[in-house]
């Protein structure tokens, strides 16, 4: 696979076509101390970059215990310090496995240049044997030249009709020394159990010296692709594996279509389509084209949910049970990691008849980490009507980003907040550097009973509630008004003046139409005086604690969901605390607030 962020980009100069073994560049087995051909790898820069440099080093997650230094040699590079924009450079690296290694090896290819630009690919191959138990003898495989169908990472074997047996191909084994006790295994390559079957591939050897041919034959138990290991032990503990592969013919054939909308993102150098995405995360769906060749209908074509692990999901589909001849439908799978490195199986569909299709898919899981920043508090305070703000990080793995992953940003939700106080996330987006923490701001505005927070811009913000009781324009006549709104006087009061109002209203009605009138003039005026000098509920944001998170949801490169989002974990828990203590000189509403002074705290998950 390759991948890069930034002005960099790295391919390998001639892709692999495909191969069951995962997204790499694969390298020939190579007998420990011995070197490959160098294989050309490809830089190029989108703008003018300078600070270049080069290394190797393990690949994250599970495949890490594949690396050992020396596994692989950069031989000799075109590149310079720098390099100008839309010009490249080529790197060779050669697969040179180190003594006391054997199986398979695995390394990450990066560059990097001085503003931190980067771009890497991912590197495999096998160490064919392993010199222990005091024997300075080694073994190794040299497998036949390629028959008339592709060769990858595997030595591949021409398809082949079901329980038909193919011509037997030699693989010459060589020796450093005389060796003893030595035999043949076949068994099944790590993670594609399902392709493999004992009788999948036969082995005929013969006596050894220092050198003899192993022959061996295919002969496909099922339809779709076959996979096994062929090692060869000695009685001193060398070791040798070589890969083998084949497939069988079948009614049914699968190929990957388009890719999802992340493809423009990480495509080159990467055969299997699916790009780096998040623990627990999803892209978008990747289409695959399923075929009838067998020029007869099909039936009770049966597509699997998702693979034995479950990492890879069938998403949606356009094809039914019954398949005409010649025809195609497709098969839209969703890779959707869950955990992290690199993940391959084998997507299988069948039908009634037999036929079998298969898809190696293969993906690398990556993470990323929401934490305070070392320097911010867990708990911070602000006065009414201040600005305070909270530091936090993105902190990936050291994979994530090399996509072009990003992270996007969501405020406490509405209901969460403390009354008028408005939350603003920057940067928002944030990028991403594999292995670098990413730090972003989350601002907290509050309010007075005379200066409310402004709403914030759309966007990675939010804002907390308006108080229950409607907020009304006080009268511009009446100074100090801000402090209340506009009420009617408590009950009692009212029914006094009312009830004097209508006593004068009953004696002078029938003496006195002129005092009848002032009456309930006085009525009117003493029930607008009411509503002019009213109690208040203050706009002020509360005092008292609230618990706030901040989420952090992975965007590829195109702004695509990845489907996952992380919260801040802090020391205290999740997220952080901000306390609203009092302010001084804010018209003398920011004391009470609508709780009247009495500390509250309230869960801001």
């Amino acid at each position: 696979m390759a991948g890069s962020t930034g002005a960099l980009t790295l391919r390998a100069a001639t892709p692999a076509s495909g191969c069951p073994l995962g997204p790499t560049f694969v390298f020939c087995g190579q007998l420990t101390g011995g070197t490959t051909v160098p294989a050309q790898f490809t830089l190029t820069a989108s703008s003018t970059v300078s600070g270049i440099a080069i290394k190797l080093a393990a690949v994250a997650g599970p495949s890490s215990s594949l690396f050992a230094a020396g596994d692989f040699t950069v031989e000799g590079t075109t590149c310079g310090a720098s390099l100008a924009a839309g010009a490249s450079c080529t790197i060779s690296v050669s697969l040179t496995p180190s003594s006391g290694t054997r199986g398979p090896r695995a390394a990450a290819l990066t560059v990097t240049d001085s503003t931190k630009d980067t771009a890497i690919v991912n590197l495999s191959g096998a160490a064919l044997n392993n010199a222990t138990g005091g024997s300075s003898s080694a073994i190794g495989f040299t497998p036949p030249p390629a028959p008339a169908c592709p060769q990858d990472n595997a030595f591949t074997f021409c398809p082949q009709a079901v329980h038909a047996t193919s011509g037997p191909q030699s693989f010459l084994l060589t020796t450093g020394a005389t060796v003893t006790g030595l035999s043949f295994s076949i068994a099944a390559v790590p993670g594609l159990a399902s392709e493999f079957a004992l009788s999948d591939f036969a082995i005929v050897p013969g006596g050894c010296g220092t050198s003899c041919d192993v022959s061996v034959q295919f002969t496909p138990s099922t339809t779709g692709t076959r996979a096994a290991t062929l090692t060869a032990t000695d009685a001193g503990g060398d070791s040798t594996v070589i890969y083998l592969a084949g497939s069988a013919t079948s009614g049914l054939a699968i190929t990957p279509g388009a890719p999802g909308a992340r493809g423009p993102a990480c495509s080159p150098g990467n055969t299997f389509v699916f790009c780096n995405t998040p623990e627990g995360g999803a892209e978008s769906p990747t289409a695959f084209t399923l075929t009838n060749t067998s020029g007869v209908q099909l039936t009770g074509v049966t597509i699997p949910a998702a693979t034995t692990g479950g990492d890879f999901k069938l998403a949606n589909t356009t094809c039914l049970a019954t398949l005409p001849a010649n025809s195609s439908c497709t098969v839209n799978i969703q890779f959707s990691p869950a955990t992290t490195g690199l993940l391959q199986e084998p997507f299988v569909i069948i039908d009634t008849d037999g036929d079998v299709a298969t898809a190696n898919l293969a993906g690398t899981g990556d993470n990323y980490l929401m934490a305070l920043a070392p320097t911010q508090p867990p708990e911070v305070s602000v006065a009414q009507g201040g600005t305070v703000g909270v530091v936090g990080q993105v902190i990936p793995d050291a994979v994530f980003g090399l996509d072009g992953e990003q992270v996007t940003f969501g405020c406490p939700a509405t209901v969460l907040m403390p009354i008028n106080t408005s939350c603003v996330v920057t940067p928002c987006p944030a990028a991403i550097t594999p292995g670098t923490p990413a730090n972003f701001t989350a601002t907290f505005v509050t309010s007075t009973a005379v200066s409310v927070a402004p709403l914030p811009p759309t966007g990675c913000s939010s804002y907390g509630p308006a108080p229950a009781t409607a907020m009304l324009v006080p009268h511009p006549r009446s100074p100090g008004n801000h402090q209340g709104l506009w009420r009617f006087p408590s009950g009692i009061p009212l029914a006094l003046l009312a009830a004097l109002a209508l006593g004068l209203f009953a004696v002078s009605s029938r003496r006195r139409p002129q005092q009848t009138i002032f009456a309930a003039a006085a009525l009117v005026a003493a029930l607008l005086t009411g509503c002019h000098h009213g109690s208040a509920v203050s706009s002020a944001t509360p005092l008292g604690m609230t618990d706030l998170n901040i989420s952090g949801i992975a965007l590829d490169a195109n702004g695509n969901s990845l489907g996952t989002s992380r919260t801040i974990v802090g020391v205290v828990g999740q997220g952080f605390i901000i306390d609203v203590i009092q302010s001084t000189g804010n018209g003398g509403g920011g004391g009470g607030g609508i709780l009247g002074g009495v500390s509250r705290r309230q869960n801001g998950f």
